[in-house]
């Protein structure tokens, strides 16, 4: 687990030892399983992008990637990855294109969400 940057945690120690220090032990499991596989790593910069109280554009910066995302997504792949095991011991197996009749469709709903919520928002 990579140490709290702080002299006091944000929370109780407590929480450190029976929560959180678990769950980086069980990522580190995780992680390291992923990188015996040799899976394709994408490894994208993410950007933040910063506005002014109009919507515009101020700067466009690279964003560090942390550990605690890495853990977050290799959390989400094995939630997906657990699920398309369920369905497929029910007798319902999750293919390409049934994700993709499912998918591209919720994907689109929530782009013209998102940008509603930002054309009331800035605009």
């Amino acid at each position: 687990m990579p140490e709290i940057e702080a002299d006091e945690p944000p929370f109780a120690r407590e929480i450190v030892e029976g929560t959180l220090k678990p769950l980086w032990d069980c990522w580190s499991a995780l992680y390291r399983a992923r990188e015996k596989r040799e899976p394709l790593d994408l490894d994208l910069p993410e950007r933040r992008v910063m506005l002014d109280e109009k919507g515009r554009i101020l700067s466009v910066a690279p964003r560090e990637r942390l550990d605690a995302h890495k853990l977050i997504e290799d959390y989400m792949i094995a939630a997906n990855v657990a699920a398309a095991g369920m369905a497929d011991r029910a007798g319902r197996p999750i293919g390409f294109l049934t994700f993709l009749k499912v998918g591209i469709p919720a994907t689109l709903v929530s782009m013209v969400l998102a940008t509603g919520y930002v054309a009331l928002r800035y605009l």
